[in-house]
Formats: C-alpha cells, sequence, structure tokens
C-alpha cells in the first residue's frame, strides 16, 4: 500500500529538512510537481497537497546530488 504524506505532515516529521514552513513547502510542491506528483483534494482555500513516499525521497535525492532542474 502507498504510503501518503500529507503537507501538514511533510513541515512536522521535517521530510524536507532544509525548509521547516508549510508556506515554503507549498512553494516547492508547485514548483516541482513534475517530480512530486501531488495529490491535490478540494477548491481554492479547503485543498489539501498529498505526496507519495517513493516521490518525496525521490525529490530529496535529486536535491541531495544537486540534480534538481530550475
Amino acid at each position: 500500500m502507498k504510503k501518503l504524506y500529507s503537507l501538514a505532515q511533510i513541515q512536522k516529521q521535517n521530510l524536507i529538512y532544509w525548509h521547516t514552513s508549510y508556506k515554503t513547502i507549498r512553494k516547492y510542491v508547485d514548483y516541482y510537481q513534475h517530480i512530486l506528483k501531488p495529490i491535490k483534494t478540494g477548491k481554492r482555500s479547503g485543498s489539501r497537497y498529498y505526496i507519495e513516499e517513493k516521490n518525496l525521497k525521490e525529490f530529496v535525492r535529486m536535491f541531495e546530488n544537486n540534480e534538481l532542474n530550475f
């Protein structure tokens, strides 16, 4: 079964350890959505983002190895 993380869980568990604010993590999800592949539920202010564990680990690995393209 796939493990999904909400952005709040990512922030609280420091899974993206180089940024700790929710707003910054949200910007990362918007900018790197081709890597993170977020699952978005809801609309407007009620929207929630969920990230699969494998995509999150791949993103962290790419960041640590300077493989992210801006």
